[in-house]
């Protein structure tokens, strides 16, 4: 479209639905059933119509249908099974208890693409609420639409940019870096810079130990995906170190060269382009980097929604799809509500591991979405809106970590040494529960290569002031954190990828298809979800680590180790189910035999009305003496009658056994 697209403009098949539409038009009588709203004794409250498969929505979208643009941006973000010639149907429904309550949280009303005409079942995508403006002089004047111009490589949104990176610069106390002590990367690009009246300059790659003051440079993240790229190597380092043609790198590298330079910067860091490809000398070096790196960029590029580095930065402005949709309706106006981009964006490259710990790391943020473009810093966050204010961003939304939680989190974790050495009680393991949320998450993240799951944690470990790791695990609480659990993603099963990532009492050492989960130093806090019953219990560390050996390299990775133990340890008679409580395998075999497996108690838990072990399922090392590897997680409920005991209640008399836990 080469004119600005217009606001709540419909086609013929959105306009024929809202003409239909009973629901749409006693929204437009106001809130309140004595309004017209639909009532428990009228089933009529969903209403389905048969409208545009996902290729069509997109057509009509592009040709400036508003409602049809904020549909498809929901399938585009939600369904990822992209089918464009999928039909979908039209659903719009009232919710009858939320209609009584102009207070609630929910809209009343919503509208969503379903499949079909079983809304409870085949609905696919979240709802957009349904409601009717405040404003009774709709109509008055026309809104205006905020666009900076018609693509996020315009002049507009660069003078947007830098005022978002200057204002953050110049007045955000918590986005400054100190990088006393922070390593460079050994490589930059050197961009050039834009001067009027100049030619473009050439890029080529630099050396930054010979830099006489420290550089500022950009960062990009990007999905790597299954394609071929140019990259450093050995036999093109020379070519590179003199010229680096621009008309063979993909367009993301591309136009991150061109951000660089439009936001006055002479030097950018791009992975495969910094770091050689082909030494693994090289990679182990600069791995252990990784987290200065981010740390110390001026800003981090994110290219969000690309698959691969041909995809791009740089996209055509389509604001109709953030944008709420007013209807009129017998000159009445009723809201259709968009999806907000600046809330947070969404794309392949945020579920990937590496640029989870990058965007948080670096202090600055600027996200290319398809469309639109978001910033985010520590303390504000801003996107395409008719105010353009800065949003506050403290708060996890939908599994999104603004950069100021893991700022928090760090401050959390930098505690005195007297405080290191402390019994962790239920309120001393409270102040870390955001820490836990965090690491669930983190593994949840996708890593090409599992053995990168270590390499990539080591950079935030260095951010949260904690040098003293051992295999994901922080050594100072290390007993706490062995009392992971794991939960099924996609795939099942330990790593089988060949190569050796982690000790089996780490939670690195599963593999990518399930996640671990810390459900119990997250419910023992008092502001847990169960807090109100376990507020005044009281815990029994009943093991104690002699020793950690970890063959652990700079970078972080790990290629074996053991912790040496002292605690409880019986043998399993029965079933992990007849002992009564929670089983917890670290696979996704659940009938896993408990033939020649052992019990290690390590916290034994007391609260007002119930008794809690905390066991480790171990297996034997064949041919081994006294070493063990992690099976499951137990959690041995002693108060029940019907259980069998596992453990005695009084442990004074119980003899411990050393182990080695590999």
């Amino acid at each position: 479209m080469n004119d600005a697209p217009k606001l709540y403009q419909l086609c013929s098949t959105c306009a024929a639905i809202v003409e239909k539409s009973s629901i749409l038009r006693l929204v437009s009588l106001g809130p309140g059933i004595e309004a017209g709203y639909i009532t428990s004794s009228q089933p009529q409250n969903r209403e389905f119509y048969e409208h545009l498969t996902a290729g069509a929505l997109l057509l009509s979208a592009n040709e400036g249908c508003h409602l049809c643009s904020i549909l498809y941006e929901q399938y585009r973000r939600y369904y990822y099974k992209k089918d464009h010639g999928r039909a979908f149907s039209l659903v719009i429904w009232a919710n009858l208890r939320d209609a009584r309550n102009d207070s609630h949280e929910t809209k009343p009303v919503h509208l969503a693409l379903g499949d079909g005409d079983d809304l409870l079942h085949d609905l696919l995508l979240p709802r957009l609420g349904i409601s009717r403006p405040d404003t009774q002089s709709f109509g008055d004047s026309e809104p205006r639409l905020a666009i900076f111009g018609l693509d996020t490589s315009s002049d507009e949104w660069f003078n947007k940019i830098n005022t978002w990176l200057n204002a953050c610069r110049n007045g955000h106390a918590h986005c400054h870096v100190t990088a006393a002590g922070a390593q460079l990367p050994a490589r930059l690009l050197d961009v050039g810079t834009l001067e009027q009246g100049t030619e473009i300059p050439r890029v080529r790659l630099c050396t930054t130990h010979s830099m006489e003051a420290r550089p500022e440079y950009l960062a990009l993240s990007h999905c790597w995906g299954r394609v071929e790229i140019l990259r450093l190597t050995k036999e093109s380092s020379d070519e590179f170190f003199h010229y680096i043609p621009e008309d063979k790198l993909p367009a993301t590298f591309h136009d991150a060269i061109t951000v660089t330079r439009r936001l006055g910067f002479r030097y950018l860091w791009i992975d495969s382009l910094c770091i050689f490809q082909d030494s693994a000398q090289d990679w182990e070096t600069e791995s252990a980097k990784m987290g200065d790196v981010y740390r110390c960029a001026v800003l981090n590029i994110s290219a969000v929604w690309g698959d691969n580095p041909y995809a791009g930065l740089f996209t055509p402005c389509q604001p109709l799809r953030f944008k709420d949709c007013v209807l009129q309706i017998d000159a009445r106006p009723v809201r259709i509500e968009a999806y907000k981009p600046w809330k947070r964006p969404h794309g392949p490259l945020l579920s990937r591991g590496w640029a989870f710990l990058e965007r948080l790391l670096c202090p600055r943020t600027l996200y290319y979405d398809r469309g639109t473009l978001m910033w985010e810093c520590v303390q504000h966050r801003a996107g395409e809106q008719s105010d353009d204010t800065l949003l506050q961003s403290e708060q996890v939304l939908d599994d999104w970590f603004p950069k100021s939680y893991v700022h928090d989190i760090a401050k959390r974790l930098r505690r005195s040494e007297d405080d290191k050495h402390s019994e962790y009680g239920p309120k001393q393991l409270g102040m870390y529960q955001p820490w836990y949320i965090f690491l669930e998450n983190y593994t949840r993240q996708e890593f090409s290569k599992q053995t990168d799951r270590l390499v990539a944690m080591r950079g935030l470990f260095r951010f949260i002031g904690c040098e003293d790791s051992v295999a994901g695990l922080r050594k100072d609480i290390i007993l706490p954190e062995l009392l992971w659990v794991t939960y099924p993603n996609s795939y099942n099963g330990r790593s089988t990828e060949g190569s050796y990532i982690a000790p089996s009492w780490s939670w690195a050492s599963i593999d990518k298809g399930r996640y671990a989960s810390f459900i119990f130093l997250l419910s023992a806090t008092p502001n847990s979800l169960i807090g109100g019953h376990w507020q005044h219990r009281s815990i029994q560390w009943t093991a104690e680590v002699l020793e950690t050996n970890i063959e652990q390299r700079p970078n972080g990775q790990v290629a074996g180790g053991h912790l040496k133990i002292r605690a409880p340890l019986i043998k399993m008679d029965h079933h992990p189910e007849q002992y009564g409580g929670r089983w917890y395998p670290d696979t996704c075999d659940t009938n896993l035999s408990i033939s020649g497996h052992f019990g290690l108690l390590i916290a034994r838990v007391r609260g007002e009305h119930l008794y809690m072990d905390y066991v480790l399922v171990l297996m034997r090392v064949p041919d081994v003496a006294d070493t063990f590897r992690r099976s499951a997680l137990f959690e041995n409920m002693r108060k029940n009658p019907y259980n069998k005991i596992l453990f005695q209640p009084d442990l004074s008399n119980c003899q411990k056994s050393i182990i080695y836990l590999r």
